[in-house]
């Protein structure tokens, strides 16, 4: 069997020792959704459910080069959405920083990092026990303190591990046994947040276009809680977010459970070999912007037309 890197720091693919087939390195396929609904469980038609693919390979050891591919159809007729490869740079704590076009979108920018931080530990796993700890969170939001909880499940899926020709392995220091599921939990405390970052739900821009949401974020959406999981089985890795949010419109307050999620689908071989951006890039933080750093980026893209 020959490794690749799946995270970075974190998680490595196995696959056949073929070299031929193998010559260009692995493409993982990720599913990636979202949905908001009211808390009575209806479905919000600003916040339409958003479902797409990520293609992503690895650049280097400490790098993801990535692309959505696939959008549904809510994003048609919307410039492609954002279709464009980008990289995701990390490091031990999780991402560092993403390389992006420099004509990208805002509200864009801002859904990518959404997504993208379903990839992101935020804190340090490595050689942690299991059990519950707190550790400052570096993440989407900004830096928080979070309530980390590391277990794990038995997870004998034979059928499913038959139908694939991948394994995925923890790099030294994250510990799993084969046959069993690593489970990472992670709940913020958003009263204790150092540099917390404003909040935009994911979903259709059509919340911003109709008011629903307020572009220049004037605290008309507040974040009540946050929470995470990440499972990781012999050939799977599953990362979610779920979100409980307040959106205050005309004096009128609305709240809403936001569900974020991505999956690993498959491990292929590559077809070709990377290609180095066709277009100028910038990288950016995976952190959303602050109300001066959005100004700064308004002002660049300015000067840039």
């Amino acid at each position: 069997m020959e490794t690749f890197v799946l995270l970075p720091f974190f998680l490595l693919s196995r696959v056949p020792s073929d070299a031929d087939t193998w010559r260009y390195g692995p493409e993982y396929t990720f599913t990636v959704n979202s949905n908001a609904s009211t808390l009575e469980g209806h479905s919000v038609s600003c916040f339409k459910l958003v479902y797409s693919t990520l293609k992503c390979r690895p650049r280097d050891f400490d790098t993801l080069r990535c692309q959505f591919t696939t959008w549904s159809e809510i994003y048609e007729g919307k410039d492609g959405w954002f279709n464009a490869p980008f990289d995701i740079t990390f490091v031990r704590q999780g991402i560092q920083s993403l390389v992006v076009p420099r004509d990208i979108d805002l509200w864009l920018l801002d859904m990518v990092r959404t997504f993208i931080s379903q990839m992101n530990f935020g804190v340090e796993l490595l050689h942690k026990p299991d059990g519950a700890f707190n550790a400052e969170e570096k993440s989407y939001l900004g830096q928080c303190e979070s309530l980390v909880n590391v277990s794990r499940e038995a997870h004998e899926n034979n059928e499913v591990s038959k139908e694939k020709d991948y394994e995925i392995v923890p790099v030294a220091g994250l510990q799993k046994k084969r046959g069993e599921m690593l489970v990472i939990e992670k709940t913020r405390n958003l009263e204790n947040c150092v540099d917390k970052r404003p909040y935009m739900m994911s979903g259709d821009n059509t919340c911003i276009e109709t008011g629903m949401v307020n572009k220049s974020r004037n605290s008309l959406t507040d974040l009540l809680s946050s929470r995470s999981q990440v499972e990781i089985s012999d050939t799977g890795f599953n990362s979610y977010t779920e979100n409980m949010v307040d959106i205050t419109k005309e004096g009128i307050t609305s709240s809403f459970h936001e569900k974020i999620g991505l999956r690993l689908y498959s491990v292929l071989p590559a077809k070709e070999a990377l290609q180095p951006f066709s277009v100028a890039t910038m990288s950016v933080s995976p952190y959303a912007l602050s109300e001066k750093e959005e100004q700064e980026f308004f002002m660049k893209k300015r000067e840039r037309e």
